[in-house]
């Protein structure tokens, strides 16, 4: 009986625990929030972005390729960043290796794009081409 009560606890508990989102500092006044359940990446705040670094790490059968962004922990999840107005930059590879992202809303508040920050998002194609080789798209 317990360990039928205990199954079924966990059960009821798993989508709560698969969907938590993650949210902290990406710049002197700037945060993200990550939602799971959305794979939706909002940046909101006033000013720049920080600029971060690409941080290979060999795995077991591959090569780990992400970021030290601190949302890099999810780059094959985030399907959409969302950055909201008063953000002024965005970061060094920032949103690198973000596999399935498909979405990007940036505002007019920004004024610059860090080196790489979209490199290899392959599923994200942005309308402006020039940016292509600046942006390593």
């Amino acid at each position: 009986m317990k360990k039928t009560l205990f199954v079924s606890l966990i059960l009821l508990l798993l989508p709560l625990m698969a969907s938590a989102d993650d949210k902290g500092k990406c710049g002197k006044e700037v945060t993200y929030h990550f939602s799971t359940a959305m794979g939706t990446l909002t940046i909101e705040g006033k000013g720049a972005m920080s600029d971060f670094k690409y941080k290979p790490k060999e795995l077991k059968h591959r090569i780990d390729v992400r970021s030290d962004a601190p949302w890099g922990k999810y780059h094959d999840e985030i399907k959409s960043v969302v950055i909201k107005e008063g953000v002024t930059s965005i970061g060094e590879y920032a949103f690198y290796y973000c596999d399935n992202l498909v979405s990007v809303t940036i505002p007019n508040s920004v004024t610059s794009i860090g080196s790489c920050a979209f490199w290899n998002c392959h599923k994200y194609h942005p309308q402006q081409r020039y940016l292509h080789r600046r942006f390593c798209f």
